[in-house]
């Protein structure tokens, strides 16, 4: 089984962009259980209206042109969309705002590239993953 790298900071931080996400869209944000595709369903009424994937980043939202996520996060958040028939939404949390982009069905607009993150030491955080412009998030 694969390594959890979340830390106590990491949760607290999830739960200030839960707060946001409900104040900004009106709604519950409901953690799900560890390892389901994605971190929270935003509800209305007990229904399911968004499935949230919550990304922290320390640096500010124009650092890099593109934002960085797995291919296989993004390949699974789209399958989760196309069979409940309910929007998937990346938000992230820079360290000047917080931005979020709708999962589309297939990746027009953004480049695939080999990458990941080398700070752990990890050879299994190296895989396709997709570079979406910056300017393709909505800020809530």
């Amino acid at each position: 089984m694969r390594v959890t790298y979340e830390s106590e900071a990491d949760l607290f931080n999830e739960r200030s962009v839960f707060k946001a996400i409900s104040k900004a869209w009106g709604g519950d944000c409901i953690k799900l259980k560890p390892f389901f595709v994605a971190d929270a369903a935003v509800c209305r009424e007990g229904n399911v209206v968004a499935f949230v994937e919550v990304k922290c980043r320390t640096i500010t939202r124009c650092r890099f042109p593109t934002y960085l996520i797995s291919l296989h996060k993004l390949n699974e958040l789209s399958f989760l969309s196309a069979f409940s028939g309910i929007p998937a939404v990346i938000v992230v949390k820079w360290s000047d705002e917080i931005g979020w982009w709708t999962v589309p069905k297939s990746l027009e607009d953004c480049e695939v590239i080999m990458g990941g993150t080398n700070k752990r030491n990890d050879p299994q955080d190296q895989e396709p993953v997709a570079m979406i412009p910056i300017e393709k998030f909505k800020t809530i």
